[in-house]
């Protein structure tokens, strides 16, 4: 950290991260922020890594990673599937 002022001993700096998610201040500062209004997820339906995730858990379901046509609606619906997607 480089200041373009001095700074007097024993007063109190502030470092601002930016707007991060929980995950990338962990993985780089080493701490999380509780109820941090940045902190997202994604969320993506993806069918090859459904099949390798069923395969990895030892289940032998031939449709695991197809979904049924209420399913599709589902996600559809939730705009986590089909294009426009909003995956985060």
């Amino acid at each position: 950290v480089v200041s373009k002022e001095q700074i007097q001993r024993g007063y109190s700096v502030l470092l601002n991260y930016g707007d991060l998610c929980n995950d990338l201040l962990l993985l780089d500062y080493g701490f999380v922020i509780p109820e941090n209004p940045y902190d997202t997820i994604e969320l993506k339906y993806d069918g090859v890594l459904l099949d390798a995730a069923s395969m990895a858990a030892g289940l032998q379901s031939p449709n695991f990673s197809s979904p049924t046509p209420w399913q599709d609606d589902l996600l559809r619906l939730l705009n986590l599937e089909g294009d426009g997607a909003d995956l985060k």
